[in-house]
């Protein structure tokens, strides 16, 4: 949890140099997303590893499972911070 609060702080020093300022309640929102994002991605990886998959099946399961979640911390957490959205 230690390392989630470093990672929002580290965002909010980013945007202060950059001029932007970032309220605290869009910094608990966005570690909530992640916090949320991160136990239903372990609950995956646990589901796709528990499964007796083949090999080629089960890589590419591991696959589309890190690019969905790589999606999603982007399109959630990033932009936000960056006010694109």
């Amino acid at each position: 949890m230690i390392s989630l609060l470093a990672l929002a702080a580290s965002y909010h020093q980013v945007l202060a140099i950059a001029g932007s300022s970032v309220s605290l309640g869009l910094v608990i929102h966005l570690l909530l997303v992640l916090v949320i994002v991160g136990l239903i991605c372990a609950v995956l990886w646990w589901a796709v590893n528990s499964l007796p998959l083949p090999a080629p099946f089960a890589m590419v399961a591991r696959v589309l499972l890190v690019l969905a979640i790589a999606l999603i911390v982007i399109y959630y957490i990033l932009l936000p911070l960056l006010a694109i959205v």
